[in-house]
């Protein structure tokens, strides 16, 4: 009996890792080399197909990006921003208590075919479901190293958007308004006892149009983070 419950015990922890996989990514930096030359920069691959030993291994990393043959091209982001903040507050809060979220930049397309060697430098995890969906051009980030002058949030279902704002205007104090007025119309909707599909389909498509105008405006910073 006790080597049945060791079995179940190692067969429940296999299939919460399994499950757990989805959540996260690796964030692998490395060295890229063809024929002609070589690049440097960043790649994400899930957790669920990653594996650490054997990333370096030129047959498994094409295998992996090919997607066993169906895609043809890699991505490769050559630079990387860290946008630190505090989830909360704006008067600051210590370097310990910042939160970080990477954003890749700058794109080169590889064909993989050209791919002769990789060298793996660094790798680390990040969250599949949380990420900035505002534009970041890597020549002009001074701001968003600076305190954001004010945060704001809003939710529908199983998705939670921060917005950062470091710009104030009245336009986006407008767009923010309607938000949080919007929300309550959301809060109404999720303490429904039966789901409408129907109306929530039109609550997000509401709810995009909103986040829409703010990312119009300059100097804002927002982050999306899902579940299921």
């Amino acid at each position: 009996m006790k080597q049945w419950g060791v079995l179940i015990l190692l067969i429940f922890i296999s299939k919460l890792a399994k499950a757990e996989c989805y959540y996260s990514d690796s964030q692998v930096h490395l060295k890229l080399s063809t024929a002609e030359k070589d690049f440097e920069g960043y790649v994400e691959i899930s957790n669920c197909i990653f594996k650490a030993d054997s990333i370096g291994e030129l047959q498994y990393f094409l295998r992996v990006f090919s997607q066993n043959g169906e895609e043809k091209t890699l991505y490769l982001y050559q630079d990387i921003f860290t946008y630190r903040f505090c989830l909360e507050s704006t008067s600051g809060c210590a370097d310990e208590e910042k939160l970080e979220m990477d954003v890749l930049l700058n794109a080169k397309e590889i064909l993989l075919a050209d791919i002769k060697a990789i060298e793996v430098l660094t790798y680390k995890n990040v969250p599949s479901f949380e990420y900035i969906i505002s534009p970041v051009d890597s020549d002009n980030v001074d701001w968003m190293e600076e305190e954001a002058d004010s945060i704001y949030s809003c939710h529908l279902d199983l998705c939670e958007y921060t917005i950062f704002v470091h710009q104030p205007s009245e336009k986006m104090n407008k767009v923010l308004s309607d938000i949080a007025e919007f929300q309550m119309v959301i809060n109404d909707f999720e303490q429904q006892d039966a789901f409408d599909q129907e109306k929530f389909d039109d609550l997000d498509r509401q709810l995009n149009r909103l986040l829409d105008q703010v990312l119009e405006l300059p100097k804002v910073v927002l982050l999306v983070g899902c579940s299921d």
